[in-house]
């Protein structure tokens, strides 16, 4: 089923609750969406998305706001990135449920925002009761078939996603990353030179918080690398 398709079912059902609280609203648009992410390997639990392969997880979130009202519903479109050989190399736990993913900390983080040109709108939604929900569902479709599922196809092993967060630690200005993440990412692909140089470039960033450096021990002792003397 295509983008339109979409579009006209969801149209159709969803003038049957146009009138009922936004909270419905939203959760119905969300389900007439989805499709579009079963298509493209997706599951889908509540209103996250998950997309698992040998190395990586994709999550997308349309998460809610914690403000929201009964007569009020606002969200954002948020993507997650998880490594699971960066959790194997350090001998960590991975979620038992990847859609309870929130306790752990993705190695690509960030929102709508961050895939946009020019990225300084904030891109929240809105819902009220006389929110025109076809056109947010447009919006939000157009928004997922033109910037973030040709970001995620880029983004399928453990070289891609090295590849992202070098290019955002350079640029600033797209999806939340991490320079340490590097130290076990390059690890996870056999390079054990890089991983020592990019643990070198993280213990030389002036970071008030002594848990940093206490983290880039755990990564040295864990994989054999050499801290700074």
């Amino acid at each position: 089923m295509n983008a339109k398709a979409h579009l006209m079912r969801l149209l159709i059902q969803l003038t049957e609750v146009r009138k009922t609280i936004p909270k419905e609203m939203f959760k119905k648009m969300v389900t007439e969406i989805a499709p579009l992410f079963k298509e493209r390997g997706f599951k889908k639990k509540n209103a996250t998305f998950v997309k698992e392969s040998r190395e990586i997880v994709q999550i997308v979130h349309f998460a809610p706001s914690s403000w929201n009202l009964p007569d009020y519903y606002s969200f954002t479109l948020d993507i997650a990135i998880f490594s699971k050989p960066y959790f194997i190399i350090l001998n960590r736990n991975q979620p038992n449920n990847w859609f309870s993913y929130q306790s752990y900390r993705p190695i690509i983080a960030g929102d709508l925002r961050h895939l946009l040109e020019n990225g300084f709108r904030h891109p929240d939604y809105n819902i009220i009761e006389s929110t025109d929900i076809y056109s947010m569902a447009q919006n939000i479709i157009d928004n997922l078939v033109t910037l973030v599922f040709p970001y995620l196809d880029n983004l399928n092993n453990s070289d891609d996603v090295i590849n992202e967060i070098e290019k955002q630690i350079v640029v600033e200005e797209g999806p939340r990353v991490s320079q340490f993440d590097l130290i076990p990412l390059y690890c996870t692909i056999g390079n054990k030179y890089k991983s020592q140089e990019a643990l070198i470039i993280a213990w030389n960033i002036k970071i008030d918080n002594p848990n940093y450096y206490e983290m880039l021990k755990e990564f040295a002792q864990t994989l054999g690398l050499k801290l700074p003397v």
